[in-house]
């Protein structure tokens, strides 16, 4: 379990946040869905909100758990294997809302106690890019070298795969901090 988070804000946390709304719809991959919007209670902003503070992230939690196990045979009598497995289990957790800070759920931030961890991309032009690790891989290589200097490889990658977090771009809210919102539609 890692628990020496820090983080950059303002200083406005969960608890200075009240629902305000609820984005509510269907999508022909997930189904129905419907999403809390939270917007920040007027009162409780900073006058100056571009100041921000530097400070431990108090009750906010990770766990990754992953086992990975690999096998391989070198090359001798013309032929050589590698074989790859792992699995990845990376999670996070709140211990209250003053552990988050908007409580909306957006596709860079769940805000999900026990959910799985996200992470954005970042650079070259691909920033709206959200990775989650993928359950389990394998991969298997092989090599034969036949007659006459002929070698023959393939190599085969198989995993669970990458999730596609389904949300919703620049909704309109009434909060006063961010007025439009990117929200997680499940």
């Amino acid at each position: 379990m890692f628990d020496n988070f820090t983080w950059r804000n303002n200083g406005v946390t969960g608890e200075d946040y009240e629902q305000i709304d609820t984005l509510t719809g269907n999508h022909a991959v997930i189904g129905d869905y419907s999403t809390p919007i939270y917007g920040a209670i007027a009162d409780r902003i900073p006058a100056n909100r571009a100041a921000t503070t530097f400070r431990n992230r108090d009750g906010y939690s990770q766990r990754y758990v992953g086992f990975e196990a690999a096998a391989t045979k070198r090359l001798s009598n013309r032929w050589m294997a590698r074989f790859g497995f792992s699995t990845n289990d990376h999670r996070e957790y709140f211990d209250d809302l003053g552990a988050l800070t908007d409580p909306t759920p957006s596709a860079a931030s769940p805000n999900k106690d026990g959910g799985i961890v996200v992470r954005q991309s970042t650079g070259s032009g691909k920033s709206g890019i959200y990775q989650v690790l993928p359950k389990y891989q394998f991969i298997l290589t092989g090599l034969y070298q036949a007659r006459w200097g002929i070698n023959l490889a393939a190599n085969m990658v198989s995993r669970q795969g990458f999730s596609t977090p389904y949300f919703r771009s620049q909704v309109p809210t009434a909060d006063p901090i961010t007025r439009l919102k990117s929200v997680l539609a499940v």
